[in-house]
């Protein structure tokens, strides 16, 4: 019995010793293991108390990491704006609708009531019968007009998302620049209206005496699109801003711009202040026509995209004007005034197109 006992104790000292040395081995691999994970940790910790503070966003959810994004749900939302304002802004919120939809797998949905609808039959968005499809969506809101916002590339994908502002910036559809642009082909009913206006134009500058004759008439006729905008632009308030740009000799030093550098060249000016322009738009050299189409804006607005160059004044349907030309385009220097509250947020390089001239 004692030899049998003495056996068993034995027996048991080895197995604990095994234990020991097992514990021991885990114990030591799951350090060597934990060192990079540690190491991580420290990291972000270090990341995350070196950061500035997160700027405040629009709304929960609707700017999202990419990390946290299901990619599943890729291009099954929707995206959709608040129309506001007249043409040039409608255009400028469709074209970033379009834009930052396709930056972030989103579909562009617009309402069946939106004037785009007539003017441009190509615009490659669903349509709805519904007023304001976005009422009851989350919402993103622009941080301030004439400008840039980059977050508009980093939506949560995975909901439906109403645009609210004006998000008047190239850059948000210069990814899709040409593509737009397609999509603002006018209807044909406005561009036979057009055209009939121009073949006049032609006939009227072959019969007077504005033909150049010579080496100069070898050069290609220039169609030139003035855009003057007045009418709410006299208000005071507008005129603080900078908005008034008409009467300070900026029209005639852009044509003269353009008659010094072409031979050929036709003015034609479109207005919602026509007797203005008729008194105050004028040539002694070159041909100036005016546009017939005073109550019509996508009438105007095809006209001004008909030609070849642009002198744009203040405003998004100026842009728009200088835009869908094309060639040179140019726009007041002086906008806005100093010290206007536009003057503090207004970012030229995010508005004005890089290519566009300045007088």
């Amino acid at each position: 019995m004692t030899v049998a006992w003495g056996s068993s104790k034995r027996g048991r000292a080895r197995t604990g010793g095994m234990t020991s040395s097992r514990h021991v081995t885990f114990i030591l691999f799951a350090a060597i293991l934990s060192v990079p994970f540690v190491s991580i940790y420290i990291g972000y910790a270090i990341g995350v108390y070196m950061m500035p503070a997160n700027i405040e966003l629009p709304d929960s959810g609707v700017i999202i990491g990419p990390l946290r994004l299901n990619y599943t749900w890729y291009n099954t939302h929707n995206l959709s704006v608040t129309f506001g304002g007249r043409l040039g802004n409608n255009m400028f919120q469709y074209a970033a609708l379009y834009g930052i939809g396709k930056a972030n797998g989103l579909r562009p949905l617009i309402t069946r009531q939106s004037a785009l609808v007539a003017i441009f039959p190509h615009l490659k968005t669903r349509v709805t019968s519904q007023r304001r499809p976005g009422d009851y969506w989350p919402k993103y809101r622009e941080m301030a007009p004439y400008r840039f916002d980059e977050r508009t590339f980093n939506l949560n994908f995975m909901t439906n998302i109403e645009l609210v502002g004006f998000f008047q910036s190239w850059r948000y559809f210069d990814h899709v620049r040409a593509d737009v642009r397609k999509q603002f082909t006018f209807a044909a009913g406005l561009e036979l209206e057009v055209t009939r206006f121009f073949e006049r134009t032609q006939r009227l500058y072959r019969d007077g005496m504005y033909y150049v004759r010579g080496d100069a008439a070898k050069s290609p006729l220039q169609y030139v699109g003035i855009h003057v905008r007045r009418g709410d632009y006299l208000h005071q308030n507008s005129i603080e801003k900078g908005y008034t740009v008409a009467d300070s000799g900026y029209i005639e030093r852009a044509m003269s711009y353009f008659t010094t550098k072409y031979h050929n060249v036709i003015f034609v000016v479109c207005s919602d202040d026509m007797q203005w322009s008729r008194t105050h738009v004028k040539s002694r050299t070159h041909l100036v026509v005016y546009s017939p189409f005073t109550e019509t804006a996508a009438l105007d607005l095809c006209t001004l995209a008909r030609c070849n160059h642009s002198i744009t004044t203040v405003g998004s349907f100026s842009w728009w004007v200088g835009n869908l030309a094309g060639g040179e385009t140019i726009y007041y220097k002086d906008f806005p005034k100093r010290g206007s509250w536009v003057a503090s947020i207004f970012k030229p390089g995010d508005y004005y197109m890089p290519q566009w001239i300045t007088v």
